[in-house]
């Protein structure tokens, strides 16, 4: 025998049991066997699938010349909606003509009930397949494709032609000047003994400080240095140049090809 829902236990301020809750869980999922009973109703927006038996209560039958839908049930149980018009019954044999007669005109009859209705007829064969319809309008263009990987760099184009002179770079910062040197030693007084004619022989010149000379030197130095850092800076602002064509050159040549595919995509 099914087992029956419970509420027992289940009161406000009351521990709620396992059992209390398992018990919903094992009907609805078949578990153990349940008897459920519905006071209200039910709506179901999935499939309904039973293995006993199902009875419809009130069940009127018509007796009106409306045709109401039905419905039908297959060999295999699934239901089906189909029409209350059942078939006509077989015409009676005519009956035998009367004399005929010459009083007056009889009353019109009244009408006879309706026959009973017919057995539903059996499920009509599955018509013959139907001409293969007319093309379908072009569908909308669908969206364009991910981006294509980036080719392949190209070779090298020719080399371009020398630039302009650029203008000249703003003067280097002067060099330091170099520390004065030391002031040299005075040569001694030419005091020699005096002569007949009272004058000694003239002392000899002491030695040039070096200060201008190293003064000189530095100067050379800076005016070489700088010729170098010119020629340096022409080198540098060439390969510059040189380096700009072919970026430039590597970033035309992908839009060239994204023009080309574009253009081919709208030709075809």
């Amino acid at each position: 025998m099914a087992n029956t829902l419970s509420n027992n236990g289940i009161q406000t301020g009351q521990t709620i049991e396992a059992l209390q809750v398992s018990q919903s869980v094992d009907a609805f999922t078949g578990a153990e066997a349940y008897d459920i009973k519905l006071s209200g109703s039910l709506t179901l927006t999935g499939s309904l699938f039973t293995t006993g038996s199902v009875t419809f209560k009130q069940v009127e039958e018509n007796k009106t010349d409306t045709a109401y839908g039905i419905v039908l049930i297959d060999p295999d149980g699934l239901l089906y909606s189909g029409s209350s018009s059942g078939l006509s019954g077989d015409k009676g044999a005519d009956g035998a003509q009367g004399s005929t007669g010459f009083g007056d005109k009889g009353e019109k009859g009244a009408t006879g009930q309706n026959g009973e209705k017919g057995a539903q007829g059996a499920l009509g064969s599955l018509g013959e397949k139907g001409e293969i319809g007319d093309k379908g309008e072009t569908g909308t263009q669908g969206n364009n494709g991910e981006k294509g990987e980036i080719g392949t760099q190209g070779t090298d184009g020719e080399k371009g032609q020398i630039g302009d002179k650029g203008s000249q770079g703003a003067q280097g910062t002067t060099g330091t000047l170099g520390e004065k040197g030391e002031i040299g030693t005075q040569g001694s007084d030419g005091t020699g003994e005096k002569g007949e004619s009272g004058v000694g022989d003239k002392g000899a010149q002491g030695e040039t400080g070096t200060g201008i000379q190293e003064k000189k030197v530095i100067k050379a130095k800076v005016v070489e240095v700088e010729k170098k850092v010119k020629q340096v800076h022409k080198v540098l602002m060439a390969k510059k140049v040189n380096l700009e064509h072919k970026v430039k050159q590597a970033h035309k040549e992908p839009m060239v090809k994204k023009a080309k595919l574009e253009k081919e995509k709208k030709v075809n």
